[in-house]
C-alpha cells in the first residue's frame, strides 16, 4: 500500500477520484489523516484507503470484470459468493441483503470482527476478508460493504469501524448505524459521480 498523502486537519476536501473510472467525495474530509492506495491481481484491481482520527477508515475499491462478463452475470456471481459466506459463517459474524439502486443491484454486507489489516496488506480488507479469532459474543470491529457494478467495472465501498473496549448492546449499534450510515453516503457520492462520467470503453486512454 502506497500513501498518497498524510494530511494535517482540513487540508483535504475529500474529492478522490481514478480517472475515468469513477470519483466521490470521502465524508468528514477534516478528520482525515492519511490516504493510502495500490493495484492489486495483475493491476485490474485498485483500492483506496482513508484512514480517519478516530480509528474510522474507508474503502473504495475497483475492478475490472473478466472479458464476456455482463454485470448481470456479476451479480449472479455475487449472490452465490455471499450464500456460501452465509452458510460458512454465523449470523453473529455475516449478514448481507441486495437493494436496487441507480446504478443496479447493490450487495449490503454487515461484517463484526473483520480484520482491517493482513501481513504487510498483501491482500488487504475489503478485497480479502478475515475474522479476528473472538468469542462470538466479543466486538472488536464493525464492517458496513456495498458492492455494484456498471459495466465493464465492479465498485466497492466499505467501512471498518472500531468497536470501544469496554463496550456495551447500546454503544454497538450505535457503531453499527455510524458504519452504515458513511457506506450508504460513499455508496451515494461514488454512484452520483461516476454515473456523470462517459461509460467506460476497456484499453481506452482517459482524456
Amino acid at each position: 500500500m502506497v500513501p498518497r498523502w498524510t494530511s494535517p486537519p482540513g487540508s483535504w476536501n475529500g474529492h478522490y477520484e481514478l480517472p475515468g473510472v469513477y470519483c466521490l467525495r470521502f465524508p468528514v474530509p477534516e478528520e482525515a489523516r492519511r490516504c493510502v492506495s495500490a493495484l492489486f491481481n495483475g493491476n485490474s484491481t485498485a483500492l483506496a484507503r482513508v484512514e480517519y482520527a478516530s480509528g474510522l477508515e474507508m474503502y473504495v475499491v475497483s475492478s475490472t470484470m473478466p472479458a464476456g462478463l455482463t454485470s448481470e452475470q456479476n451479480h449472479v456471481r455475487q449472490i452465490e459468493g455471499a450464500r456460501a459466506a452465509d452458510a460458512a459463517l454465523s449470523d453473529a459474524l455475516y449478514r448481507f441483503s441486495v437493494v436496487d439502486s441507480a446504478m443496479g443491484p447493490v450487495m449490503r454486507k454487515h461484517l463484526v470482527n473483520a480484520a482491517a489489516r493482513g501481513p504487510q496488506d498483501l491482500d488487504p480488507f475489503p478485497i480479502t476478508i478475515a475474522f479476528h479469532d473472538l468469542d462470538a459474543t466479543r466486538h472488536h470491529s464493525i464492517a458496513e460493504l456495498r458492492e455494484f457494478s456498471r459495466w465493464p467495472d465492479r465498485y466497492e465501498v466499505a467501512v471498518h469501524a472500531p468497536v470501544p473496549d469496554p463496550t456495551n448492546a447500546r454503544q454497538i449499534e450505535l457503531v453499527r448505524q455510524i458504519a452504515a450510515s458513511f457506506a450508504d453516503g460513499l455508496m451515494q457520492s461514488l454512484q452520483d459521480c461516476t454515473g456523470a462520467l462517459p461509460a467506460r470503453v476497456p484499453g481506452a486512454t482517459p482524456d
